[in-house]
């Protein structure tokens, strides 16, 4: 598995295959983050046919999963549980130990690493590709917790609400460009103003 950090550093990353700065290994994709992925496992049913559905899921849709570790140790000594058997290479271990001196910081990851911090012992966070934290499940266990298949439904409801927040947001802007761009500039503010009203 990948040993992941909020920014980018140069801490070792001794028994993981390499060490990358959460953006990076996020690639513009968006991500599930467990404190404990355990609390999801679903040993009830045929456990290598939950796998594959889930692994064909997070590939599908594009989203990435990944385990909290406090502290590097931490990170090598858990039980990745079914991350570690996902097999798709769309699940790591993230980092939040504190930084070494001179890393250069950054804000969103500082902002995240804080997020973090407040959401209890246990949750499953989505996160976007900016870094931004977009929902958060606190829990307590015993608890009937929705599967990770389900989770990455919310992920796929919450990034596509945001495209067409985007979206909305673009086609608004580009409107009013051609607003400006077509009408002499006294006529332009009063139909531009007039548009945003209605």
């Amino acid at each position: 598995m990948t040993l992941v950090f909020p920014e980018r550093r140069s801490d070792t990353s001794i028994g993981f295959s390499s060490s990358v700065p959460l953006r990076e290994w996020l690639g513009g994709h968006w991500a599930i983050l467990f404190s404990h992925p355990g609390d999801f496992d679903r040993e009830e049913l045929e456990r290598d046919r939950w796998l594959s559905v889930l692994s064909r899921s997070l590939s599908t849709q594009g989203v990435r999963v990944m385990r909290v570790a406090t502290y590097v140790h931490d990170a090598q000594a858990a039980s990745h549980g079914w991350l570690s058997e996902l097999g798709c290479g769309c699940a790591a271990v993230l980092s939040v130990a504190p930084p070494l001196q001179g890393t250069m910081l950054d804000f969103r990851a500082g902002s995240l690493r804080a997020e973090i911090a407040r959401s209890g012992p246990r949750f499953a966070m989505i996160i976007d590709p900016d870094l931004r934290c977009r929902r958060t499940l606190h829990y307590r266990v015993p608890v009937d917790l929705p599967s990770p298949i389900d989770l990455v439904g919310w992920v796929v409801a919450l990034r596509d609400r945001h495209r067409s927040l985007v979206s909305a947001r673009s086609d608004d802007t580009s409107a009013s460009q051609l607003c400006h761009l077509s009408l002499p500039a006294r006529a332009a503010q009063s139909s531009c103003s007039h548009a945003q009203m209605i």
